[in-house]
């Protein structure tokens, strides 16, 4: 199964994708309520240190990436009904003037109603120009 929540990012990455998130509003696109500036964090070798810390809706029934795995190919129907989520979520972003760079199965959750939401913006980037860096996971 895969870990879909494991990140491990410094403050600012971390800065960087909360002020993203603080300024978009769209119903698929998780919901940020909170930032917590220094929350005591203790790693595996019991070292603590302060981390930032984000508080997103909890109510989620998974990621995309293991509901495909445990269940299968998706019917048409339901592949279309995610996939206009998709578009949906990607052209508000291209409205806000922000790409995402990291669409795959491991960002999108699926809510309570099994509705798309879409969860990692670590690679995001406002920009008004083309982007030409890479980024992303390789296949």
């Amino acid at each position: 199964m895969a870990n879909c929540t494991n990140k491990d990012f410094s403050n600012t990455e971390f800065s960087k994708e909360a002020s993203l998130l603080k300024d978009l509003k769209h119903p698929n696109i998780v919901k940020l309520h909170e930032i917590l500036e220094k929350e005591a964090y203790k790693a595996n070798n019991g070292k603590i240190t302060d981390k930032m810390s984000l508080v997103f809706d909890l109510d989620y029934n998974g990621c995309l990436f293991d509901y495909i795995s445990f269940t299968g190919a998706f019917s048409e129907i339901l592949a279309r009904t995610y996939f206009r989520q998709i578009i949906d979520v990607l052209d508000y972003l291209k409205d806000k003037g922000f790409a995402h760079r990291l669409i795959k199965p491991e960002s999108f959750f699926l809510d309570e109603d099994y509705r798309m939401i879409f969860m990692d913006f670590s690679f995001a980037k406002y920009s008004k120009r083309k982007l030409y860096t890479f980024l992303g996971t390789l296949a």
